[in-house]
């Protein structure tokens, strides 16, 4: 019997003994032993439920003494972690950075022989091969060290006003040659309305616009079409909460697209996705990383959509930078 259902029955019981005044003394006996046994129910109940509280008490006075050495563990994991990752990063830095100027010399030294070669093709095309596996490796490097100062916090965006219209028509412009030897075709549809000035850093919009561009004409086909639209866009600003308007340029390419799983490794370090380069480029996985990171340095956004696995080819590229208050 439940404690509440036989203190329940132990007062109606009382309160009809109360109520009778002509009950016989053997009644009273009778309902005395009754009363009786209904408060021992209702006492044994009350102990048994005392009991359990005490024993769980005893339980979460444990349980919060393990958690509590368990959290302790935990930060120091933490700490030991981060330390370990920061030289990490700091021994990369130094070797990326130790490889960087000679490998700028033998690009210039290649450079100088190619144009002292005119009549002997395979020496042409052999120093044209030492050429371009030393850029590819440069870029690379220059990924790594902007990865590593970031994740150092080296970096000190230095923020001005800055044109975003005319570092991404820089860009594009530096990416000419790479598209041409593809025999890709690049449009860009320019459809802002007025001036598209941010707070930024120039250089770090640089690489983010080239790392967004040149992964685009990397995985695109030969002779495919890449197209680059600039506009204006109004949505809240997750920072403020309030609405703001942005200057937002998509890349769309033709290539192979991203699956569902290509999807959420796009933007992490060494990721290795089902897309390959299709023209025997090499592919490290850190571009897009850093060009998230330096989005996320200037408040914006940046994502992707792709319908691979609808069987729809291409990918396009999102980026949004908050344009400056006039």
């Amino acid at each position: 019997m439940h404690a509440f259902e036989a203190e329940t029955r132990f007062a109606e019981r009382a309160n009809t003994i109360v109520q009778q005044q002509d009950i016989s003394v053997e009644e009273m006996r009778r309902e005395y032993r009754h009363i009786a046994q209904q408060y021992s129910v209702l006492l044994n109940e009350v102990m048994k439920i005392t009991r359990v509280s005490d024993a769980t008490q005893t339980e979460l006075r444990r349980t919060r003494k393990e958690l509590f050495v368990a959290l302790q563990q935990a930060e120091i994991q933490r700490s030991t972690a981060e330390h370990l990752n920061d030289q990490k990063t700091e021994i990369l830095s130094i070797a990326a950075h130790d490889l960087k100027n000679p490998l700028a010399s033998i690009m210039g030294l290649v450079d100088i022989l190619r144009s002292r070669i005119t009549d002997n093709n395979d020496s042409k095309e052999i120093l044209d091969v030492i050429y371009d596996a030393a850029e590819r490796m440069l870029g690379l490097i220059q990924n790594i060290l902007s990865n590593s100062a970031i994740d150092l916090g080296k970096i000190q965006p230095t923020f001005a006003d800055c044109d975003f219209l005319s570092v991404l028509a820089e860009v594009i412009l530096a990416n000419t040659t790479r598209s041409q030897q593809k025999q890709q075709n690049v449009s860009f549809n320019n459809e802002t309305t007025s001036a598209c000035i941010v707070n930024g850093d120039m250089q770090l919009l640089y690489e983010l616009c080239d790392n967004i561009i040149s992964n685009a004409i990397k995985y695109s086909p030969v002779g495919s079409n890449i197209t680059i639209n600039l506009t204006f866009v109004q949505k809240e600003n997750k920072a403020t909460h309030h609405d703001q308007k942005y200057i937002q340029f998509d890349v769309i390419d033709q290539g192979p697209g991203l699956s569902e799983d290509d999807k959420t490794k796009l933007f992490g370090y060494f990721q290795r996705l089902s897309a390959k380069p299709t023209g025997g480029e090499s592919s490290n996985g850190l571009g897009l990383a850093v060009a998230k990171r330096i989005t996320e340095i200037h408040e914006g956004e940046i994502w992707a959509e792709s319908k691979k696995d609808e069987g729809i080819p291409g990918t396009t590229f999102f980026v949004t930078i908050p344009l400056k208050e006039q």
